[in-house]
This record gives structure tokens, C-alpha cells and sequence, in this order.
């Protein structure tokens, strides 16, 4: 299992707002220990990456620069993305990438 090293940017964001609550998770250092020492590998932003992410655009993926991040990892690792994000489900399933994972 792969997971963006863009998502541990959103959790601190998330974090900071006092609308969201994700005090169940423990602090960030320790979950990503805790992801790793689960055979979980964080995938790390590349300038390749960055460029792939931005280029999503061009097939008419949302502004959203963490989830062109999120996703371009999944494509660029053809790799199945498991995500509840509307945005992201609603352009994969009509552009085909990256493959998604049902979540209920």
C-alpha cells in the first residue's frame, strides 16, 4: 500500500482548523512510525511528480493542488486510489485514471 507524502500535509492543515476533529489520531510523527512500520510506504514529492500533478489540469482536474498531488501519485505508481473526495471520483470516472477503489 502506497500513500502520498501530500496527505500528512493536509492532516496538520485539517488539524489546525477547530471544526474538525481529529484528535483520535495521534500526533503526526507517530502516525507516519506507525504507517511505516505496517509495511505502508509514503510516496515522497518529486519534481516529476509536481509537474504530473499540475498537468492533471490540462484534463480538466479540480485547483485543488494537494489532490492533483494525491492523484498524480496514484497514476504516476499505477496505483489503485481509494478516496471518498467527489472531485477526484467524479474525474477519474470519466477520464479512467488512476483506477479507483469502492468505498462505502
Amino acid at each position: 500500500m502506497l500513500l502520498s507524502a501530500a496527505t500528512f500535509w493536509e492532516i496538520e492543515l485539517i488539524r489546525r482548523n477547530p471544526r474538525n476533529d481529529l484528535r483520535a489520531l495521534p500526533p503526526t510523527d507517530a502516525l507516519i512510525s506507525s504507517l511505516r512500520s505496517k509495511g505502508i510506504t509514503i510516496v515522497p514529492i518529486s519534481p516529476e511528480l509536481a509537474v504530473q500533478a499540475v498537468c492533471l489540469l490540462d484534463d480538466g482536474f479540480h485547483k485543488d493542488p494537494m489532490d492533483q498531488f494525491i492523484t498524480a501519485t496514484a497514476i504516476r505508481q499505477d496505483s489503485i486510489l481509494a478516496t471518498k473526495d467527489q472531485a477526484i471520483r467524479q474525474w477519474a470516472t470519466k477520464t479512467g485514471k488512476p483506477h479507483l477503489a469502492t468505498i462505502d
